[in-house]
């Protein structure tokens, strides 16, 4: 059996297309660490627009190093059971039961 070689970009359309549990993952993540540290910051006397702009950094911040972990650093996993449902036929049409 050979080896089949995984792209940035494979990674990045199983990720976009596909993989919901760890595309909500990291939306939680990102959301619930800008909201705390938006809090704190407006807690110690911060304007509200420092602290719109710096959680708008840090969550863009959070998205590439997200995004570059998942698509190049984790292990890798089988990607057939990650295929996407568009390039599968799944999504396009619906059938009863």
């Amino acid at each position: 059996m050979a080896k089949e070689i995984v792209s940035f970009l494979d990674h990045l359309e199983v990720f976009v297309l596909s993989d919901d549990e760890a595309r909500w993952k990291a939306m939680r993540w990102i959301m619930l660490v800008c909201g705390v540290g938006g809090s704190i910051d407006l807690l110690q006397g911060s304007s509200v627009d420092e602290v719109v702009f710096l959680m708008g950094a840090v969550g863009l911040i959070m998205t590439v190093a997200w995004i570059t972990w998942y698509c190049s650093i984790r292990p890798s996993q089988n990607m057939e059971t990650l295929s996407s449902r568009r390039s599968s036929g799944l999504g396009a049409k619906c059938r009863p039961c």
